[in-house]
């Protein structure tokens, strides 16, 4: 099973300190916690227990891996999440699917004020919003993203060379899609 430290009921979060004041009160019997190890990338983190975790709904830019270089806003994606994420508590929500099939936890998280990260990354143009069934993006990010883009925020901006149907991105997707597959 997964190394998180414990499942939280109401009347653990209720006597939890600091208590998270923004976690949706519908969302609360179903919140872990976990201390943060480290920020992988702008939509990935490693978690004390060495569990990776992927932030659910959302895709943002590749840093440099091998031979690649890294997309334009990559490391800004990673500074954001690491300065939201710098109190290390963290806080997480699963769905109904809980792996990706990289064998990555799936989840919604929150920092250690209860502020949802996904939703930030998205304003800013630092990701963009992805559904992959049975994992429906709410409809929040969508406005989210649809906001970023008309104000050509971040990866939407004029000045930006980003495109997700790229020759490179799409190579560089298949060969990480190939590699997993090879158990590598």
């Amino acid at each position: 099973m997964f190394h998180l430290n414990k499942w939280l009921s109401q009347a653990q979060l209720d006597a939890a300190l600091p208590l998270p004041p923004q976690l949706p009160s519908n969302l609360v019997e179903h919140i872990y916690y976990s201390d943060l190890r480290y920020v992988h990338d702008g939509d990935s983190i490693r978690l004390q227990g060495g569990d990776q975790v992927r932030m659910r709904y959302i895709n943002s830019l590749e840093l440099a891996r091998y031979s690649y270089p890294a997309q334009p806003l990559a490391q800004a994606a990673r500074d954001y999440v690491m300065s939201h994420l710098n109190e290390l508590r963290v806080y997480l929500q699963f769905g109904l699917q809980q792996q990706d099939h990289y064998g990555r936890l799936l989840a919604r998280v929150y920092n250690a004020y209860g502020h949802w990260v996904a939703p930030a990354l998205v304003s800013q143009g630092l990701a963009y919003v992805v559904s992959i069934p049975p994992a429906i993006a709410p409809a929040c990010l969508w406005q989210l993203e649809r906001d970023a883009k008309a104000a050509s925020t971040g990866l939407w901006g004029s000045s930006r060379s980003y495109s997700s149907s790229g020759a490179e991105y799409r190579t560089f997707c298949y060969w990480l899609y190939t590699r997993a597959r090879q158990g590598g």
